[in-house]
C-alpha cells in the first residue's frame, strides 16, 4: 500500500511540474494517473461514499 501511495504522490508531482512547463498533455495524463489510483484505493473508495452521501443529503434538502 505504501507503494501506491508513493506513486500517487510522483504522478501529483509529475503534473505540477508539467504545469509548471506549460506541457498541458502530459499534465493531464499525470493527473489522470493519479487520480485512477487514488479511487481505487480504500481511502479513495471512502471519500466517494461520503461524496455521494454528501449529495443524497443535498437532495433530500430541497
Amino acid at each position: 500500500m505504501n507503494t501506491l501511495w508513493a506513486l500517487i504522490l510522483f504522478a501529483t508531482v509529475g503534473a505540477i511540474f508539467c504545469c509548471k512547463a506549460r506541457a498541458a498533455g502530459p499534465a493531464v495524463l499525470f493527473a489522470l494517473a493519479a487520480l485512477g489510483m487514488f479511487v481505487f484505493t480504500g481511502t479513495g473508495q471512502e471519500v466517494l461514499e461520503h461524496v455521494a452521501h454528501l449529495r443524497i443529503s443535498a437532495a433530500g434538502a430541497r
